[in-house]
């Protein structure tokens, strides 16, 4: 063994003892000590738990604070993340929005107008929503081939031809 080795083996020896003597050493005098005052601690803290809980069942809460509430679970009319000049293009919830841009275009009739590289993984934004390469597209028969930062190509199933579509920015 190196004499490194040897220093780290009694600083580690030493440790070991000196926690073993904090942990098992002197702990009478602890606990003793701790017992007397626990009596008074814990009637303070039932004391202090009483003001706590009296003083919460007299507050009542406001009129914003009641809004707030039963607003909480209501569908957004407006994009908070949007400017306001531009607003929400449809005020019903995104769910049905959704469905009803899946069913409106048809073949051919597809905007792409975004691209994303997140970790790796790259979306294409079309017709509003996002897709990955390999997912199909509406109507049934199309798919996403590739997705580029300035074009699409997309594939017609059972063909080998494709259709590109370029980036449209609004």
């Amino acid at each position: 063994m190196s004499k490194r080795e040897k220093i780290i083996l009694a600083i580690m020896f030493f440790t070991v003892i000196w926690g073993g003597v904090m942990l098992f050493g002197d702990s009478g005098h602890r606990r003793s000590s701790e017992s007397a005052s626990s009596g008074n601690s814990s009637s303070k803290e039932k004391q202090l738990i009483a003001n706590l809980a009296s003083q919460l069942s007299k507050q009542t809460p406001s009129k914003i604070e009641e809004y707030m509430v039963k607003s909480a679970g209501d569908a957004w009319t407006k994009d908070p993340f949007l400017s306001p000049a531009k607003g929400l293009q449809s005020d019903k919830p995104n769910k049905i929005a959704k469905s009803e841009k899946q069913s409106s275009p048809k073949a051919g009739n597809w905007l792409y107008s975004g691209y994303l590289e997140v970790s790796g993984e790259r979306l294409a934004i079309i017709n509003g929503q996002e897709y990955e390469e390999g997912e199909s597209l509406y109507p049934v028969g199309y798919y996403l081939n590739r997705i580029h930062k300035n074009h699409v190509t997309i594939g017609i199933v059972g063909k080998e031809s494709t259709i590109t579509l370029p980036l449209t920015e609004p």
